[in-house]
């Protein structure tokens, strides 16, 4: 969407909330004034309690030494995919996709069309003129533009914190600076978590944010790629301070290396799971290291200053890989994936 209609939709989804709650929605969406950027985040911080130094229309996130970087050719995603030399490999959320519970996401997308139209008719102000609405051969229609509307204001709200967090997350690790005007409340809040929560326990970095494949299996039409968000080391002493953050459902982690995904959103633990033991196969492919387990680490849109983190162990990791990437890539192959993949690696009869 462009930027004035992610403002309306933004603008929208505020006034739905209030609506719903009777309560004045915390989340304000405003346009984007690169003249007053410095003045906007001072007023910010002041308002969050925060000290952060501030330097022009940038916030300078102190980043950690010694990240280890790659000299992995890295290519760029594209509807889905990456190219790797004369092949097109699948994100490993592309075959995902196929499989796991929608039922959520249906929940979500009523709920959010719902708001909609109750949001719709709040501008209504007599009950003659609601009558009038309803009596009309036009409201089916009238509805479903409202429901629609209700839809897109809802998803473009989580998008937004989930993307910004990551790429903020990712310059903290790395030591750039960040713009973080037209950030909102939530968004801060929830990088300064991260940061107080990643100095407490003192995570030693090996990666950042970087590329990896999946190729071994290729000739059998089963490879893949993506981007994990960060490989670090734990001693003794760092498992001990991770331990208060952990899930009461979370396996106990043990000292090693561990693939790291942030999440935003609601957990769904077997498939994020299985996500994280397909970041570990290819990482350990790409790089020729070992992983100990896998940490999934959650930073709530409703609550950022909280996180939650849920461990898995090496041996549930290589159960998800066989029991879940195999059977959602299979389940994929077979109802979803596009002829021209097939074709690449003659799987057409798979």
């Amino acid at each position: 969407m462009k930027s004035n209609a992610r403002l309306k939709a933004a603008k929208k989804a505020c006034a739905i909330r209030e609506l719903v709650s009777g309560k004045k929605a915390v989340l304000k969406i405003k346009p984007r004034q690169p003249m007053k950027a410095k003045a906007q985040q001072a007023e910010l911080y002041e308002v969050l309690g925060l000290n952060e130094g501030l330097g022009d229309r940038a916030v300078r996130l102190k980043g950690l030494k010694g990240v280890y970087m790659t000299d992995v050719t890295e290519t760029k995603r594209r509807n889905g995919y990456y190219q790797w030399r004369e092949w097109q490999l699948p994100a490993v959320s592309t075959p995902l996709k196929s499989a796991g519970n929608n039922e959520g996401l249906m929940t979500w997308a009523a709920q959010s069309g719902g708001l909609g139209v109750i949001w719709g008719l709040s501008g209504i102000k007599s009950v003659g003129a609601l009558a009038e609405k309803l009596k009309s051969s036009a409201c089916i229609e009238w509805a479903k533009e409202q429901a629609v509307e209700g839809l897109e204001a809802e998803r473009e709200r989580p998008a937004n914190f989930g993307t910004n967090l990551h790429s903020g997350i990712e310059s903290f690790l790395k030591g750039f600076d960040f713009d973080i005007s037209g950030w909102t409340p939530e968004m801060i809040i929830g990088l300064e978590t991260f940061k107080a929560f990643y100095k407490e326990v003192g995570f030693d970095p090996v990666l950042v944010e970087s590329q990896i494949f999946y190729t071994k299996e290729l000739e059998k039409g089963f490879g893949f790629s993506g981007r994990l968000d960060l490989v670090a080391g734990l001693d003794v002493a760092q498992v001990e301070k991770l331990k208060p953050y952990l899930m009461k459902s979370s396996e106990t982690p043990e000292a090693g290396l561990m693939i790291s995904d942030f999440k935003t959103g609601k957990l769904y633990i077997p498939k994020q799971e299985a996500q994280l033991s397909a970041y570990m196969m290819g990482y350990e492919e790409t790089y020729d290291r070992k992983v100990t387990g896998g940490l999934l680490i959650n930073i709530p849109r409703e609550t950022p200053d909280k996180i939650k983190c849920y461990y898995s162990t090496r041996k549930t990791l290589d159960h998800a890989f066989e029991a879940g990437i195999r059977t959602a890539y299979a389940t994929w192959l077979y109802f979803d994936a596009p002829k021209w993949f097939k074709k690449q690696f003659n799987t057409e009869a798979l």
